[in-house]
């Protein structure tokens, strides 16, 4: 493979929409044989290391029945959400490397944090890309939230309501893990204090967005291709039992359970 060279801002913008595409799947290639070589053993047992490129969407309906203008834009939020995905995964991967008995130690509570912050930075990323591939508008930033916006468009109930449930788990990570970090009400100090690692179970709660984020692929280019996706991915048990209405339920239950999905997610937020 040829080495992948540095160019303008004034170079980026003059790409061609195939062009944009070539470049950014040579990059995400790139970081995927780098990852064969130095983490060989890691890699070969992460479902993880499955290379995705923009040009597995750029070849869905979604992209190819919208102008051209409006393909560069899906592009850029694509890569956007995919490049952050290799970001968490680089910190998961992280070796601890010869740089001391202690900062090794707090390089892993280090890892661990940006995996709790980045899983959220990807998560939006995803979901400004399918309220983008939807909408053909920007997610509006002004006085109403984020989720507000999220839970409106929810309730239109298009095909892109698939992700109801996601968005309902990413809320309560968001406040319950990336919150936390944030706000300084983490308990990651005391453990520092005392030399301690983090328990396996929460590492493994951790990782609940990014499980979710790394399995999202196959039903998104399904949507991306106007096509019902057979399959949903979640990191808890199913409480709204939105699986069963999704797949066997009639309109009526469908939109039902999105409404108890939202007012659940309004209550949280309150």
């Amino acid at each position: 493979m040829e080495e992948i060279v540095k160019i303008s801002e004034d170079n980026l913008n003059h790409l061609s929409n195939s062009g944009l595409t070539a470049r950014m799947d040579s990059i995400l290639s790139e970081l995927s044989n780098e990852r064969m070589i130095n983490y060989p053993n890691i890699v070969k047992t992460s479902i993880a290391n499955t290379t995705v490129l923009t040009k597995d969407f750029y070849k869905t309906k979604a992209f190819q029945h919208s102008p051209s203008s409006v393909r560069r834009e899906m592009l850029i939020r694509l890569f956007y959400f995919l490049i952050q995905r290799e970001i968490i995964y680089l910190a998961i991967c992280q070796p601890n490397t010869n740089r001391g008995k202690l900062n090794s130690f707090l390089e892993k509570h280090a890892n661990e944090q940006w995996i709790i912050i980045s899983s959220v930075i990807a998560w939006e990323a995803l979901i400004e890309y399918v309220y983008f591939i939807d909408k053909k508008i920007k997610i509006e930033y002004g006085s109403k939230s984020k989720y507000k916006t999220l839970e409106k468009w929810m309730l239109e109930r298009s095909n892109f309501s698939y992700f109801t449930l996601v968005c309902y788990e990413a809320l309560l990570y968001d406040h319950g893990k990336r919150g936390t970090e944030i706000h300084g009400n983490s308990s990651r100090y005391r453990n520092i204090l005392k030399l301690e690692e983090t328990d396996y179970d929460e590492l493994n709660n951790n990782l609940e967005l990014y499980n979710i984020l790394i399995n999202i692929i196959p039903p998104l280019v399904d949507l991306c291709n106007g096509n019902r996706p057979n399959t949903i991915t979640m990191s808890k048990l199913d409480k709204f039992n939105w699986v069963d209405t999704y797949f066997k339920g009639n309109k009526i239950e469908y939109q039902e359970k999105i409404d108890e999905i939202i007012n659940s997610m309004k209550s949280f937020r309150s």
